[in-house]
């Protein structure tokens, strides 16, 4: 018996039932004609929840976010041509921070490449520096062979994407017409049809961990003034209790950065330093601290000082991360270990002795830590509201717990390590620090917030924010609620803290960008409400409200970035004449 088919919704079925079967529950959706076949293919495996946005910039952010939230690899699927490329900033970022998303492109065949056929760009592997795989799909068959061999390429892009190499991976597929499942293209037996659609895969099983050696070990052993940088993104409860562990095992202070969140888990111990950004500003005190060992989890940090710590001094340098990144921009690491931190803290604790003794110059960065934290709570209660680091300090102290907390990229990131409260209410922190950009950010942070179940707050710039208005189309249209804490200094401030602020007009005509904006309109045309927020009472009042809500939330405060900067020159100035007087103190 004889079976009327259209080969291209076959094959888009058997690509999405493969992706189904191996862990993809969620796929981002941007319409277009050619991307028509995989619609079908989405729409018959009814596991995949779909998001259907039209901005493929918002859309591949969206995706990054739902796989933050989720740690799950997310698929996007766009049609040919430009829409391709908007894909780009998205998967850089993912390429950055190690996000499985799986790109789906659809793309013209053969016959309609180099010849002037519209919406027809050359697709093949498009995003190749930023891609942990790629293969370019055979046009749709119902061969047998031909199916096998897409669905063992798939399997072996997951696994890329999910343990072996993570990241995104993008498969390009090219599709002749007839698109609609009612336009035949085939007939074949039913037999056959059978035997096609029954093929199966095996799961994904995850890598192995390595192995350390005995001089690792003995090295670890024998510093007298070790030292850990903590900064893994998302890091879960069970990686933060070995790394704590760790920290009391060897007597090594821990300097974490912010955005890992550490710093506000509800685990801790007395070796952590939440200030080190401020303390390190002091070359005098690095030099005190000089550790002859570094171990770094994770990323490099955030801040500059710490960036310029780790170049300044010049010891033994090891590098722990699960897929053996160089995670070091000063390029003065000694080694690189490939595995997870749990991993890595529990081999080294099981295999070196507790010290006991603290040194000196680790009680001095303790006691450093304390004063700082003093210092910080009087200057922040001398400034007036308005001040972008006592916004933020604020929000944070007043957050429950479990609260997704997005920080945008510019100022934001920055005053959160330099003015993040000494609190332990278990926030969930998350960046986009891969690139770094300004793209994307609202989009992400409603990924995240369409895949949690705790409220999400997100903390960002009037720049940001422009730049990414359409992201709040999917707010709009699946009901995510969103609390947007809006810093409007009308501009950006970052340059205001860099030398080119001294330029006069060069600076004014080249780096000062006023919108000028009523971001009002914009937020009530996607159905949210909006508050201008104008004391720290009002603050309190709005955002507790907000992230009980179930919609979207904007909070704008507006703010003085050249006041701001002021503060924190201010506020550098005082913390390092305290910092000086308590080198010399036993």
């Amino acid at each position: 018996m004889q079976k009327k088919v259209n080969k291209n919704i076959v094959w888009s079925e058997m690509l999405f039932r493969q992706l189904s079967r191996l862990g993809v529950n969620n796929v981002v959706v941007c319409p277009g004609s050619r991307s028509t076949p995989l619609i079908f293919g989405i729409e018959s495996q009814k596991k995949i929840k779909t998001y259907n946005l039209v901005d493929e910039r918002s859309a591949g952010f969206f995706a990054l976010g739902l796989s933050k939230a989720s740690n799950e690899p997310v698929a996007v699927i766009t049609t040919s041509g430009t829409a391709v490329a908007e894909l780009y900033p998205a998967i850089v970022e993912a390429y950055q921070q190690r996000i499985p998303l799986i790109i789906c492109t659809a793309d013209r065949p053969p016959e309609l490449q180099d010849c002037g056929a519209n919406q027809t760009i050359n697709q093949k592997n498009i995003f190749a520096n930023h891609i942990r795989y790629y293969f370019e799909s055979d046009l749709p068959s119902v061969r047998y062979e031909k199916v096998k061999k897409l669905l063992t390429l798939i399997k072996k892009a997951l696994k890329i994407a999910v343990t072996k190499d993570r990241g995104p991976v993008h498969i390009n597929l090219p599709f002749r017409k007839p698109f609609e499942s009612d336009s035949f293209t085939d007939t074949i037996s039913k037999e056959d049809f059978e035997k096609i659609v029954s093929l199966n895969v095996i799961s994904i099983q995850a890598t192995a961990s390595g192995s350390l050696s005995r001089k690792l070990f003995s090295e670890i052993e024998k510093s007298k003034k070790g030292l850990i940088i903590f900064n893994e993104k998302n890091a879960d409860k069970k990686t933060i209790a070995s790394v704590l562990k760790l920290s009391t095992r060897l007597n090594f202070p821990i300097i974490d950065d912010a955005t890992s969140g550490l710093r506000f888990s509800s685990q801790t111990n007395s070796l952590l330093c939440k200030n080190a950004t401020t303390i390190l500003r002091s070359d005098n005190f690095a030099d005190m601290v000089n550790p002859d060992l570094i171990i770094q989890f994770g990323d490099a940090p955030v801040s500059n000082s710490l960036l310029k710590f780790y170049q300044r001094i010049n010891c033994n340098k090891i590098l722990v991360n699960e897929f053996g990144d160089i995670k070091d921009p000063s390029k003065s690491y000694r080694k690189i270990v490939s595995m997870k931190t749990v991993d890595f803290c529990e081999a080294v604790i099981s295999k070196v002795a507790l010290k006991k003794e603290i040194v000196n110059s680790t009680r001095k960065l303790l006691r450093a830590e304390i004063l700082l934290n003093e210092v910080k709570s009087d200057f922040l209660r001398s400034c007036d509201f308005s001040f972008e680091g006592k916004i933020i300090n604020k929000a944070l102290s007043q957050l429950p717990s479990k609260t997704n907390v997005f920080f945008s990229n510019s100022m934001p990131v920055r005053d959160l390590d330099t003015f993040s409260p000494d609190i332990n209410n278990n926030l969930n922190i998350y960046t986009n620090r891969g690139a770094s950009g300004i793209d994307g950010i609202t989009s992400t942070a409603l990924g995240i917030a369409a895949r949690s179940k705790f409220p999400t707050v997100l903390i960002i710039g009037d720049l940001a924010f422009y730049h990414d208005l359409n992201g709040l189309l999917a707010s709009y249209k699946y009901s995510i609620p969103l609390t947007i804490l809006l810093i409007n200094n009308n501009g950006g401030g970052i340059f205001e803290n860099l030398p080119i602020s001294n330029y006069g007009k060069l600076f004014k005509k080249n780096f000062i960008t006023p919108t000028n904006l009523d971001f009002e309109p914009f937020v009530k045309g996607f159905g949210g409400e909006h508050t201008h927020v104008k004391s720290s009472d009002q603050l309190i009042k709005h955002l507790l409200k907000s992230i009980s809500s179930r919609g979207l939330n904007v909070l704008e405060i507006e703010t003085d970035s050249l006041q701001s900067a002021k503060l924190r020159k201010q506020y550098a100035s005082i913390t390092l004449k305290e910092i000086e007087k308590t080198i010399n103190v036993d």
